[in-house]
Formats: structure tokens, sequence, C-alpha cells
């Protein structure tokens, strides 16, 4: 038996009309027969739809259709099929839409046929063209896995599909963090079809990068985060050259870190992007607004009493840059602003409160270990809080909110006496420290001797040849997440929270009130979730 694999699997069929139906209808009774015919059996076919030629697409995103139609079987056609009995099932007339899916490359056509049932001589045919192929055969794929020094993934189609819409303009799709090269075909595919559902006519372009450094594939786990992070800045340019390279206008979204080297592409090395749909963003909201409020939550709780009046706290590793002028590259050690200059794109943030990984993490969270629905947050936390082995899992063991213990404070407690734990310097102390000393000797975590040296032509450059990974590892974001929160930012056009575009009614799978997760843009069926792609295609002008 051939059924419906469930509500993910409808954007994989076709709608077709079969003409002059309405006035054959009758005609199984009459010593007729009705056959559908494919000499290459490459076809399944759903015949029971009650589907009408103005409501044809109607299966992508009815409920109710598909409620009914998920008992129903699939045919098969093997050559040929009878298929007299769906005539006869249905006497409304008008019911002549049937739905097809491909199960391999053909280009032999469709065929209907009319017989006589006495001698099965043909009294009417009528033919429709196809060519189904892969979907991968309908769009473009750039690889960029290879540019940081990772292997695998598919190899880069240039090639122009054949015979797909073209209206001139370019739509470019970025997968996210712990994607591999198997899951970014997934990915792409997926995007792919949902896109062109919503009405797309623009060339589809996917671009796959190695967002998945150090992958466990036994659990399909990326436990170093920041790594990827580096990754993602390290690739920006590579593909701002191919965006470059494109002919028309272009229409970019990334998910999740994706929106990282897509960003970074825009805003470092002046992508020329016409519009941008940040989706699921794991950026910080201080990256497109330097004056983005600093939150509690993001402080690690040990910092608590050196956060003098909540506003001066320039002994932060995040504030360690305000040292510095201008025109010296460690004041470039911040997220703050540094996706400001936007080159004119105008800049979609596809934010959701439903958010299970970029939750807006509070003040006792996230501190000692991971917090799963916060883990964003505990990533930026946890920086220079963790040692080997457990920095290659979370966090990271360099700067943050890690403590120089080699320049200030003492392994004396307030009694006297000496031992082996240390104890910080207190905040009556160190809210006095001259600031030109914490250069050289910073109040957080000491990591690396070059980029606190004494002599500021060898700082300097540790910071220039070193920026990425230092932005990346030592350096914690200040603000939530924007695949969170809506930003205020003149960068941002439009704050769309997708949790209000989901349907009401939410996968039976899924409790109604977990709202629109992490990453539901793919894993929840088109049937509930194609107001957001809907809505893409018609900002982004892509029909």
């Amino acid at each position: 038996m051939i059924c419906i694999d469930g509500a993910r699997d409808l954007i994989d069929f076709f709608p077709v009309a079969i003409q002059g139906l309405e006035s054959t209808i009758e005609m199984s009774f009459l010593g007729y027969d009705y056959y559908l015919k494919h000499a290459d059996g490459d076809l399944n076919i759903l015949l029971y739809t009650g589907l009408k030629k103005g409501e044809a697409s109607s299966y992508l995103y009815s409920t109710d259709f598909f409620d009914w139609m998920s008992n129903i079987d699939l045919t098969h056609i093997d050559g040929e099929v009878c298929i007299s009995s769906y005539f006869d099932s249905y006497t409304e007339s008008g019911k002549c839409v049937i739905l097809v899916e491909g199960r391999g490359s053909t280009s032999s056509p469709l065929v209907f046929e009319i017989r006589k049932s006495s001698d099965d001589s043909v009294v009417y045919s009528s033919e429709l063209n196809m060519e189904l192929s892969s979907v991968e055969d309908m769009f473009y794929h750039k690889n960029l896995t290879g540019v940081v020094g990772g292997t695998g993934g598919v190899a880069d189609r240039s090639s122009t599909p054949n015979g797909l819409p073209d209206n001139g303009k370019n739509f470019v799709f970025v997968h996210g963090y712990n994607v591999n090269g198997s899951d970014a075909r997934g990915w792409a595919s997926e995007f792919y079809k949902r896109m062109y559902w919503s009405g797309s006519n623009a060339k589809f372009h996917a671009v796959s990068w190695y967002g998945y450094q150090t992958q466990w594939t036994a659990i399909h786990k990326t436990p170093n985060y920041h790594e990827n992070v580096i990754n993602a800045l390290y690739t920006a340019p590579y593909l701002r050259t191919y965006i470059n390279s494109l002919q028309g206008d272009v229409v970019i979204a990334g998910h999740s870190l994706g929106n990282m080297v897509v960003s970074s592409a825009i805003a470092k090395y002046n992508a020329d992007v016409d519009r941008d749909f940040i989706i699921d963003g794991a950026v910080a909201m201080e990256c497109f607004n330097p004056s983005q409020t600093k939150v509690s939550g993001m402080v690690h709780s040990d910092w608590d009493d050196y956060y003098f009046g909540q506003t001066n706290d320039f002994l932060f590793a995040s504030e360690w840059y305000k040292l510095f002028n201008n025109d010296d590259a460690r004041h470039d050690l911040s997220w703050r602003g540094i996706f400001t200059n936007m080159n004119n794109t105008t800049i979609y943030n596809m934010y959701s409160s439903g958010e299970n990984v970029l939750g807006n993490i509070g003040h006792d969270q996230g501190n000692i270990v991971a917090s799963p629905s916060y883990i964003w947050g505990s990533q930026e936390k946890l920086k220079g809080r963790m040692f080997e082995p457990m920095d290659w899992l979370v966090g990271s063991s360099v700067c943050g909110w890690g403590f120089n213990q080699y320049s200030y404070g003492a392994y004396t407690n307030s009694s006297g006496v000496t031992g082996i734990t240390w104890y910080a310097e207190s905040p009556s102390v160190a809210k006095n420290i001259n600031p030109t000393n914490l250069i050289t000797k910073p109040f957080f975590l000491k990591s690396y001797p070059d980029l606190f040296s004494t002599n500021s032509a060898t700082a300097k450059a540790y910071a220039v040849n070193n920026n990425k990974a230092l932005l990346a590892q030592a350096i914690p974001a200040r603000s939530f997440a924007v695949g969170r929160n809506a930003v205020d930012s003149t960068n941002i056009y439009n704050n769309v929270n997708m949790n209000n575009y989901r349907l009401t009614l939410w996968p039976s799978s899924r409790d109604e009130d977990s709202g629109w997760q992490h990453s539901d843009v793919k894993n929840v069926s088109y049937l509930y979730t194609k107001d957001v792609y809907d809505y893409m295609v018609d900002e982004g002008g892509l029909e």
C-alpha cells in the first residue's frame, strides 16, 4: 500500500486537471473506461481529491483536506491503470483535479485515454508533456565548506537549470549551525520547494558552508559552537564574491548562524544585496544597534558586584575596546555596531517569541552549565568560564567572564588566612583601578600575552590578525539574540514575529502552546508555515 507520508510530503505533489471531465463523467455508464498511462512507471497518483481547477492548490494549506486525504491510498501507474471508478465516485461537475508525485526522473508524458469497454479501442487520448528530475537539478548550489578547511557536501552546481522560472532576480539561501553536507541538501531542497509553491519565480541559489566543525555524526551534535562562529566570519568574503557575481537583484535569507555569514558579507565586505531576511538569527541585537540596551541576563552572576551603577562596566571584556581610539584594532573587539553599515540593504528580522534555542536567558541561568532552552545565551555567559576539555563542549577558556587571577585578587581571605582558594578583588578596590592599567592588565581573564603586551604595536597587530577568533571566543555579547526579539534599529526595515504567522492549528506532535521554535521554518510542514514563505516572496518581490 502506498500512501502520503505526512503533511510534509504534500509539497512533493503537483496538481493536474483532466480537461473535458465535465462532459465525460457519465460515459463509464455507457460502455467506456478511463485510463492513465505512463511509460516509465515513475508516477504516483492521488485520484480522490474532490478539487476543482479553481481550488487546485488548496491541498498545500488546507488542514481539512490533509485530514481527509491522509487515509487514502495512492495509485502507482506501472504502465497504465484503469481509473473508471474515480469518475463513478464523483458526480458533481468540475472535480477534475488529481495530484501527481514523481518517483524518479522521466520525460515521458502522462496520457489520459477513454476506451470502449467492448473492444478496448481508444476513442479519446490526451497527453501532458512533462519532465521530472531531482529537485536539486532545479537550483544552483555553491559549496563554501572548503574555504575554511572543511570537507564534504556536494559539488557546485553552476549550470542553468532547464525550463525553470527566471524573473531576472536571485534568491540565495544560507543554512545555519550544526548542518553538515547531507543536511544542507535537505535544507536547500525543502526551502526551494516552499519558496516555489509560495510563488517565487526567482533563480534559487543554495550556499553551504562549514558550520559543523567538530560534529559528532553518531548523535548529530556539534559541540564547539564558537569555532563555527569563526568559520562563519571567515566564510563571509567568499559569500560576497559569489553574490556579487550574480546577474540581477539578489534577495537573501539566512537561518540561525548562517546570518553571521550573511550579515558579515554585507556589512564588512559590501555584498550587493537588495533584501535580507534574517530567520532565527543567532546574532546579538547590539550588532545591528550599537545603542542596544545591555541586559543583566547576559552578565555572568560572578560579576554582579563589578557592574557599578549598572552602567559603569569598564572592567568587563565586552567593554575593554572603549579604552582605545577608533583607529586602534583593539577598538574593534566588540560586537556593538559591527553590522551597522548594511550597504543600503533592506533588512527583515524574522524572529520568534516561541524560540527554544535563542531564548532570552535569565540572570540566574547558564552561569555554571548550559541551559538547553537558552543555549545561545549560555554560550556567551560561559566564555572564559570553562577549562579543558569542557571548553570544547560549551563556552570557552579565554577572556570573557573569567577573572585575571595573576594581576588582581589574592589567595588570602578576609581573616588573613592564606589557602588554595582565590578571592577576587573587592568591588570597592576594583572600582578605582586606573583604566590605563587595564590595557595590559585586564580585570578579566588574561589569555593572550601578545594582546595585552606593553608593546602597543605587538598588541595592535595581534588584534588585527586574530579579530574573528577573539570576537567568537573571548568577547561576550551583552544583548539577546535577534532571533528571539524585535530590534529597534534604523538598519531593520521590519521585525516579523513568525510566531504570529503560524496557523492556530499546530502539528498534533507538538504542544499547541509551544510556539514557533528555532528550526520550524523547515521542521514544520509547509501546511502550517506557508504564510511566512508567502511573506518573503511578497516582500522580496520574487513573483
